[in-house]
């Protein structure tokens, strides 16, 4: 760490300190999200030999679901409890960390100096995005390992490992391809990946042969399964409809600085430095040889995702980019080292403290979630259905049989114009509904007036009220 003053060090330590504390008290105190229910009831119907997409809905990669599959077999315990949800909340905080190690390889690599690698994953978990979804069982948190991997072994020269690699990240979520596309794409013109001999298709083509056998393979294991014809379906025209109707393109700052407000400063930053180092190369005319051009085609990828419709957890896997190609571009315009490593922890400071009155951990509501999941599991058998509507964070229904399709579908388009009629509460065959009245809005309100005249609430796990007439 020469050049860099040992203070500086201390006060990185201390803060790491900080950040992973903060992560590891969130894991057991903050709110359980309604999409870790769906991925833990996901995995939970697997387990019990339910094939994905065509017994039950899901609209994420199927890697996802087989990850976590993969880990609750390997965990060995009892299923149907609430410490499962506990022990896929810490499965994906060691990936986060993982991905905080990886995101300081990939520095280290790029600059040779082991204080930036240090300071840039320092800044990667100081993240208001990491510290409040870093730990929760998402997609994203794959995806955003995965991604970071790549570029480690793209910058190696791993070129068909660093192809295999993405295909997992689309085979996670296929809300990577606006990322995924423009990377195959400047890498397969860029002259850089050209070597002496010019063997420039194979070279070029390798990333993409890499990518496309990981899918191929993805899909055969679909098609053995029975569920290929369901799961393009969902992945590639159910998602991507419901994400083009959602788009509001006058809501694009608030993608910046809202939802997850004070990384707005840190994603700002990077794309100042981003336009600025695109252009300083474009004017001298140097990007085809320079040794930044590839990692400014990852930022470029990762920029051009903020204009797609964006769910604010996709931050997971852009700001890990974003903070190697912050250090990337310092060190490359000659920045001493002490400035980038001081300018790093600065900024980690800043945004690691600034949202901290605003954490939402909140016990009593917690506990009200766990009690609901604990009445679930000792008043019903496990193959009785618990109609859950979305968006509730209510967890009855997680291990308890599907209900999202057939005769209980919660899964509607918002808003359910469409079936301003329909009420699916009054179905005698639905006697309990998983949903919180702060998520009444995700009900008509004739299916309202009939759950409060016909059910009972039981920390949001909703019981038919015996021998009342419809």
């Amino acid at each position: 760490m020469k050049g860099v003053n040992i203070f500086l060090i201390l006060l990185g330590l201390l803060l790491l300190g900080l950040e992973v504390k903060h992560l590891l008290y969130a894991v057991v105190s903050d709110i359980l999200h309604q999409d870790e229910l769906q991925h833990t009831h996901v995995a939970w119907n697997i387990l019990n030999g339910k094939i994905i997409f065509k017994d039950f809905f899901e609209h994420h990669g199927p890697l996802t679901a087989w990850t976590n599959v993969l880990f609750l077999k390997l965990r060995g315990l009892e299923l149907a409890t609430p410490a499962t949800l506990f022990s896929l909340r810490y499965f994906n905080l060691a990936l986060t960390l993982l991905t905080a190690f990886f995101t300081f390889l990939c520095v280290n690599s790029l600059t040779k100096q082991t204080s930036l690698g240090f300071f840039s994953a320092v800044l990667y978990l100081s993240t208001m995005t990491v510290q409040f979804n870093g730990f929760r069982s998402r997609p994203e948190v794959l995806v955003g390992l995965f991604f970071v991997l790549w570029f480690y072994l793209w910058s190696k020269g791993y070129r068909f490992f660093s192809g295999i690699v993405l295909g997992i990240c689309v085979g996670l979520h296929p809300k990577f391809l606006p990322i995924n596309i423009p990377i195959l794409l400047g890498d397969f013109f860029h002259p850089t990946v050209r070597n002496a001999d010019n063997r420039s298709f194979y070279r070029r083509g390798v990333v993409i042969l890499g990518e496309l056998l990981v899918i191929l393979a993805i899909g055969v294991a679909l098609k053995v399964q029975g569920c290929l014809a369901e799961a393009v379906d969902m992945l590639f025209f159910h998602n991507w409809e419901l994400a083009i109707r959602r788009v509001r393109w006058n809501k694009i700052p608030y993608l910046i600085g809202s939802i997850q407000s004070w990384d707005g400063p840190f994603i700002i930053i990077t794309l100042i430095l981003l336009f600025f180092s695109v252009a300083v190369l474009l004017r001298k005319n140097t990007w085809r040889a320079s040794t930044l051009t590839p990692l400014l085609i990852a930022g470029i990828s990762s920029a051009l995702f903020l204009l797609t419709p964006l769910w604010a957890y996709s931050l997971l896997f852009i700001i890990p980019i974003f903070t190697i190609l912050i250090t990337g571009i310092l060190v490359h315009f000659q920045v001493e080292n002490f400035w980038i490593s001081t300018g790093l922890l600065a900024l980690a400071v800043i945004l690691f403290f600034m949202p901290f009155p605003t954490v939402r951990n909140d016990q009593r509501y917690l506990r009200e979630q766990v009690s609901s999941l604990e009445r679930a599991l000792t008043t019903t058998s496990r193959s009785e259905p618990i109609m859950y509507i979305w968006p509730s964070k209510c967890p009855a229904f997680v291990f308890n049989a599907d209900s999202s399709m057939g005769w209980a579908n919660p899964v509607y388009s918002f808003p359910p114009d469409s079936r301003a009629e329909q009420n699916r509460f009054s179905d005698p065959k639905v006697l309990r509904i998983a949903i919180e009245e702060n998520y009444m809005n995700g009900i008509l309100r004739k299916e309202k007036h009939y759950l409060l005249s016909h059910f009972e609430d039981h920390n949001c796990l909703w019981e038919r009220k015996p021998n009342l007439p419809d």
